[in-house]
């Protein structure tokens, strides 16, 4: 039933320019594709080399985990072998990085038994013993330090983005 009275019809429209908001998101878009890694290198260079000496300190475990193969019983004997890897701490001390480019950092070793101690040895040395020494693999990232260079990129990459005007 009607009383006398009309239906009343509102009608409300408005316009929005969504241009400066559109201008935003494509200077954040072209932050985030071109960040540079360059300032960060430093710190991811300094997280796997930490890492890699906290492998020969204590752990005795490779990046992935994995422990590291006891000295062999002869060498034990010897009295030579306190503990693995730290005969004079050269090793140690040998662990450096470089950045490589703007987006590449290099975890290195250039004592003369790096490699040896990294990818192991069989075969016969330099005085003509017969060597088979394991593979203790120190240089690389463990899980958490991949995780802590997760963080430091993606730390690296929000800063980018909020500082895009």
């Amino acid at each position: 039933m009607h009383h006398g009275r009309s239906p009343v019809t509102a009608a409300v429209a408005t316009q929005w320019d969504d241009s400066a908001v559109a201008d935003l998101i494509a200077r954040k878009i072209r932050a985030i594709t071109s960040v540079d890694f360059s300032p960060i290198l430093d710190d991811i260079g300094q997280v796997g080399q930490l890492d890699s000496i906290k492998r020969i300190q204590s752990t005795k475990v490779g990046p992935n985990g994995d422990a590291w193969a006891a000295w062999s019983a002869a060498y034990a004997r010897s009295g030579r072998g306190r503990s693995l890897m730290r005969l004079s701490g050269d090793l140690m001390g040998d662990i450096d990085y470089r950045a490589i480019g703007s987006d590449q950092v290099e975890l290195r070793a250039e004592n003369p038994y790096a490699a040896r101690r990294q990818f192991g040895f069989s075969g016969t040395d330099s005085r003509g013993r017969k060597i088979s020494d394991p593979a203790r693999p120190y240089l690389g990232l463990s899980e958490d330090a991949q995780r802590d260079v997760g963080d430091i990129v993606a730390d690296h990459i929000i800063a980018t983005f909020n500082e895009a005007a």
